[in-house]
């Protein structure tokens, strides 16, 4: 019997929405942390300001970090394959380069102190344009890695060169257009440390 086409039965559903089922919440030990993040609001800008005061007077708050208060090298994409010398800081500084980038860390007794803390923090952003399609991204006008030099942090090895199909009988280019995409999970990114 195939797979394709043939709904399968999922098991764990049931445990994992009534009763049973185990997140990270129900093994935090009891004086754990919480951490909750500050993140861009814009696809592409400088950072000009962050203002960290008022979050750090917040009560429950047990520590706000930005870029400038962590001792660690920035870091090359996880991919070898990938353009190496495309690095970045563990939270944003200076630019940001997509919504959603983690510019501040604060963390706090609770969850609820924690959101309310990272909603004092202040940053100011000077937009930079953004790329809107392929096309124009792979001109590099517009670099989020200006050091770099490129957008392109990945090609096949012969793609793009000039000639490649010159011999060939018949040559048919394709555009393939997919809806922004992002898997769901119940609990993403879920993780418990202990010192």
């Amino acid at each position: 019997m195939s797979m394709l086409g043939t709904r399968v039965a999922r098991k764990e559903d049931p445990e994992l929405l009534t009763t049973g089922g185990k997140y990270v919440d129900d093994i935090a030990p009891p004086d754990a942390l919480h951490a909750v993040f500050v993140r861009s609001l814009v696809a592409h800008a400088e950072i000009t300001e962050i203002n960290t005061a008022e979050a750090k007077t917040m009560p429950g708050v047990v520590a706000v970090y930005t870029e400038a208060d962590i001792d660690q090298a920035p870091r090359p994409p996880r991919m070898p394959l990938n353009n190496q010398a495309m690095v970045r800081p563990w939270l944003a500084s200076g630019r940001v380069r997509y919504v959603g980038e983690a510019i501040v860390m604060v963390l706090a007794e609770t969850r609820a102190a924690a959101v309310d803390a990272a909603e004092m923090v202040f940053v100011d952003y000077e937009p930079l344009n953004v790329v809107l399609s392929l096309k124009e991204f792979q001109r590099d006008e517009m670099l989020l890695f200006p050091d770099v030099g490129t957008n392109t942090i990945f090609a096949v090895p012969g793609a793009g060169t000039e000639g490649l199909f010159d011999d060939c009988d018949v040559v048919t280019e394709l555009t393939f257009r997919n809806q922004p995409m992002s898997s769901a999970p119940m609990e993403p990114r879920g993780v418990l440390g202990r010192a």
